[in-house]
């Protein structure tokens, strides 16, 4: 309670580390993602203490780096090489973060930045595969409705007919 004619006490903000390790939980991320954050609790535990923002704005540029992180790092594949990509460019990203970084918040934006372009380009690479896959995707669908149709009307007209019970099995399974 503060004191009448004092100003008001700001409660400190407190930071676990171990939770960054928790940020995508189960097998949203994988521990070479895991071990990438790892490496930088302390960074992070630093820059909150230089600006506590971090903690608690979601347009701090440390925050936006550590967010864009996680967000690149959640789903990734052992064995992928899209994965292992990824995280190639994080653990290189977090080696020159740790290496560089000092009192300067800086060191996160430019990081960012350079996350961001990679993601971009994997965007761009996105897109175009679904481009490619989506006509025969659609073409699948439409297959597969035009079945479920005629079965439907099979089994209607079927309904109340004495088929033998192979013919009826063939006409409603195959």
């Amino acid at each position: 309670m503060p004191h009448p004619t004092g100003p008001a006490e700001v409660p400190p903000r407190r930071l676990n580390p171990a939770a960054v390790t928790r940020l995508a939980p189960g097998t949203y991320l994988i521990d070479e993602g895991k071990a990438v954050f790892g490496r930088l609790q302390i960074t992070l535990l630093k820059a909150a203490l230089l600006d506590p923002a971090v903690m608690s704005d979601p347009a701090n540029p440390t925050r936006r780096f550590f967010d864009t992180l996680a967000n690149a790092l959640v789903g990734l594949e052992p064995g992928d090489p899209q994965s292992r990509a990824m995280l190639a460019l994080a653990n290189r990203l977090a080696g020159k973060i740790n290496r560089e970084f000092d009192v300067d918040l800086g060191v996160f934006d430019v990081a960012h930045r350079e996350l961001e372009a990679h993601l971009e380009i994997e965007w761009v690479r996105l897109t175009q595969r679904l481009a490619e896959a989506t006509p025969e995707l659609l073409a699948q669908d439409a297959r597969i409705e035009a079945r479920e149709d005629v079965r439907g009307t099979l089994a209607a007209r079927m309904s109340g007919s004495r088929l033998p019970m192979a013919v009826h099995s063939f006409l409603t399974i195959e």
